[in-house]
């Protein structure tokens, strides 16, 4: 068995008989067989009017990704992260990103925090899409959220991450927005 990577899901293919009904009415039958494999038997068996095709499949595995890793995969994810200094109590932080032509953009998570861990603070945050709100929460000191269902932005939209101080003091803040790109 071959070792796959971490980020794929294995699927094992396991059947003992397909069964193919088969109707013939002419004299002459034609079966288009195309298999990669390096070793394939096909057995046909012919009696009276009758026809068996036995197709036996040995260690077959299927990988499959979900879009997000398939998509890191084919080097198709993006994150923008800043680390701005000095920013004063109840100011706002912004990161932001513009999807590229031809493209469509998933958002898969946000993050922000302080620099170092103070007392009982807060960050309150906000996400938009193309000026639409499509998220918000907050943090104590820091925090990040992954979306179980990425946020969807399409070509020449603006992605923007908003994260408020709200500690009482001048703080340095860290953010980050990341996800995956993939075809319009």
């Amino acid at each position: 068995m071959a070792d796959y990577p971490d980020w794929t899901r294995l699927f094992y293919l396991v059947g003992t008989a397909i069964t193919i009904p088969i109707n013939i009415k002419t004299s002459e039958v034609t079966l288009d067989v195309k298999l990669t494999a390096s070793d394939v038997q096909l057995d046909v068996n012919i009696v009276a009017a009758a026809v068996t095709l036995d197709f036996n499949f040995a260690d077959q595995s299927v990988a499959v990704f979900d879009a997000a890793k398939w998509f890191a995969h084919q080097a198709a994810q993006w994150s923008v992260v800043d680390n701005p200094a000095n920013v004063p109590a109840g100011d706002p932080c912004v990161i932001s990103r513009i999807v590229p032509a031809g493209k469509v953009a998933f958002i898969e998570g946000v993050a922000a925090g302080y620099d170092a861990a103070v007392g009982v603070v807060n960050i309150a945050w906000d996400l938009k899409v193309f000026l639409n709100f499509v998220a918000g929460g907050g943090f104590c000191n820091g925090g990040a959220l992954v979306f179980d269902v990425p946020l969807r932005a399409t070509a020449a939209q603006g992605i923007y991450f908003r994260a408020f101080n709200w500690s009482g003091a001048v703080r340095n803040m860290r953010l980050s927005i990341w996800g995956y790109d993939e075809d319009a």
